[in-house]
């Protein structure tokens, strides 16, 4: 059996390698996604800092309103561990049996750094991920032999 094809976002995102034909672009935007209900306070305003951004780009749609959730719990999460984290003492902590070791807070800081950093990259937020989004929209405009005169150019 055939292996199925990949969203062309997701295509585009990871810069088509095989350099075959993107199928036609999908219609981004149409549905703005809607925000959970178990966010809480901080993720929700994270989530109205990012979204009218997104929006605006075209790179959003309701399906993603999952990941993007995601997105900004652990942003979240990630901002509570750095307040916890301001003193450099509170890096490590003493055990009940004396011993040094690395605090909590200071594990789920490098968790969520780094969650937050492959979620950041698959919803197009890093300068390198809109980059190849633009790119594979430029070339996909650039076999449109119509888009000049969309423009009014033509």
């Amino acid at each position: 059996m055939p292996k199925a094809r990949k969203d062309p976002r997701l295509e585009a995102l990871h810069g088509n390698p095989g350099r075959r034909n993107l199928p036609p672009k999908t219609t981004l935007g149409k549905s703005p996604p809607v925000m959970p209900d178990h966010l809480s306070k901080q993720a929700q305003a994270i989530w109205n800092k990012i979204v009218p951004d997104m929006e605006r780009l075209a790179i959003l749609d309701r399906i993603d309103e999952d990941v993007l959730a995601q997105y900004c719990s652990a942003q979240a999460m990630y901002l509570m561990a750095v307040t916890r984290l301001e003193d450099p003492e509170d890096f490590c902590i003493e055990s009940n049996r004396g011993e040094v070791m690395l605090s909590q807070w200071y594990k789920i800081y490098d968790k969520e750094s780094s969650r937050v950093a492959r979620l950041a990259d698959k919803l197009g937020l890093t300068p390198s991920s809109r980059r190849r989004l633009e790119l594979a929209f430029k070339e996909e405009e650039a076999k449109d032999p119509y888009a000049e005169f969309r423009k009014g150019k033509g």
